[in-house]
Formats: C-alpha cells, sequence, structure tokens
C-alpha cells in the first residue's frame, strides 16, 4: 500500500501565510510598544559633539567600557552562552560522525558476510548419487 502526497488547497496556504504575517506584525508592534526607551542615545551626540568627528557604528578597540552586570556586553552570562553553544555544536557533530562510522562499519561487515556468502557453496547442491 502506497500513500500519496496530499497537497493543501491553495485558500489553505493562503490564510496560513496571512496568519503567520499578522502574528509577526502583532509580535513586532508588541516589542516596539512594551521596549522602554531611555530617550536620545548619548553616544550619538558625543560622537557628533566633538569637531571633526565622525559617527562609527562598531566601536573602536578599547573603546568602551567593562562590564559591571552580568547582562553587559563580555560579562560572565554572554561568555557562557557562547560556551553552551559551543559545546552543543561540537555534541551533535559528535554524535553524527559517532553514527555514521558506526552505520559505514555495519555496511562494511555485511558487505564481508554476503561476500562470504556468496563464495561458498554447499557441497552437495545436486541430487545425490549413491
Amino acid at each position: 500500500m502506497t500513500r500519496r502526497a496530499v497537497q493543501p488547497d491553495r485558500r489553505t496556504l493562503w490564510m496560513t501565510a496571512g496568519v503567520l504575517a499578522g502574528a509577526i506584525v502583532i509580535g513586532v508592534l508588541v516589542v516596539t510598544v512594551a521596549t522602554p526607551t531611555d530617550g536620545p542615545r548619548r553616544d550619538r551626540d558625543v560622537a557628533l559633539s566633538e569637531p571633526g568627528a565622525s559617527p562609527h557604528i562598531i566601536p573602536r578597540p578599547n573603546e568602551g567600557r567593562a562590564p559591571r552586570q552580568p547582562g553587559d556586553r563580555g560579562g560572565w552570562e554572554q561568555l557562557a552562552a557562547l560556551g553552551a553553544v559551543l559545546v552543543g555544536l561540537v555534541a551533535v557533530g559528535g554524535l553524527a560522525w559517532r553514527s555514521s562510522r558506526r552505520a559505514r562499519s555495519g555496511r562494511s561487515r555485511s558487505a564481508q558476510v554476503d561476500a562470504t556468502k556468496s563464495t561458498t557453496t554447499p557441497a552437495s547442491s545436486g541430487p545425490r548419487s549413491s
């Protein structure tokens, strides 16, 4: 018994796409409204107030401040998150490597067993004569 792939109706696809787009728009609006604003950014004002200074999006080396709270950039929480991501990545890669190695060794073993079965034939394959 074979299963045929059922293709959804176009109307269903458009409705699903509309619901997804609506959810994204509502999510963006909620985040925009719920995010507190602390007024204008001071780093832009300082950079533009100096004569001949041009604003930089990426801070130059030694231009920032050291992390003071756990949530600051470069703090222990950020480094711990990076470590957790790296540990997870290495774990997934190691498990994939191990399973592919097992699958390859299983295939080679079964190929060897098949090869030995096909080369050995029973001694009495025909009718017996007494």
